[in-house]
């Protein structure tokens, strides 16, 4: 990797930090992470003219982008995932250990639903329900609440390409979880699929009354 990536960034940031707007983030963000207080637009900036300056390969976009995920300030951990969606297509299965740990440091909804609905998503759309299965069944296995709650929206932009027979069994398997992040997602799962398919996922909540208030809310929400 060009070393000078990572300095180019960190003057970039160096320049663009809001200490005001760094002090209303972290308080966003309940105090669980460092903000330089830079807006997301302009990290995109940052991105854009670093991909035109550089123009990194594949393999060196993804080594910044690892490099980056483990600085101190949040920033940085989103200009790593900005990076990674811009070559979602171009990833495959052999970067899932790399997404997977990312989604385990510093875990919160911010960084989590982009990883898994941005990034592992497009890897997994890629593979066939039965090359998908080893990979969820490990991350099901763990209990760990931000892998499930991959597990639940990885395919929130599969539309009609949604393996509907997994989301059912999640779904339905998670249903009595107790924790908001889990109970949100599997609503807001069944909220995107219903943009593709309203009487699947209203069939669906008929048939699982045990779903939390909270999970048929968000899954019968109809939004535009």
């Amino acid at each position: 990797m060009n070393p000078q990536m990572i300095e180019y960034i960190e003057q970039q940031f160096a320049e663009l930090k809001n200490p005001t707007e760094a002090v209303r983030q972290v308080a966003y963000m309940r105090d669980k992470f460092k903000f330089l207080g830079i807006k997301k637009p302009l990290i995109k900036n940052v991105m854009v003219e670093l991909l035109r300056q550089f123009k990194p390969s594949l393999e060196e976009t993804v080594v910044l982008a690892d490099s980056l995920y483990y600085k101190e300030y949040r920033e940085y951990q989103y200009l790593a995932l900005y990076l990674l969606e811009k070559s979602a297509k171009k990833l495959n299965e052999s970067h899932l250990p790399m997404l997977e740990a990312m989604t385990l440091h510093d875990s919160w909804w911010d960084s989590v639903d982009s990883i898994s609905s941005n990034i592992i998503g497009m890897i997994l759309l890629k593979l066939s329900p039965a090359q998908r299965k080893p990979y969820l069944t490990k991350w099901e296995n763990t209990n760990n609440l931000w892998l499930l709650r991959t597990c639940i929206i990885f395919q929130m932009k599969y539309k009609k390409d949604t393996d509907l027979e997994y989301l059912a069994y999640i779904c339905e398997k998670l249903k009595y979880h107790e924790d908001f992040f889990i109970r949100k997602a599997i609503g807001w799962a069944l909220r995107e699929y219903s943009k593709t398919d309203y009487a699947w996922v209203e069939n669906f909540v008929a048939k699982n009354q045990d779903l939390s208030n909270l999970s048929k809310k968000e899954a019968l929400r109809i939004t535009s």
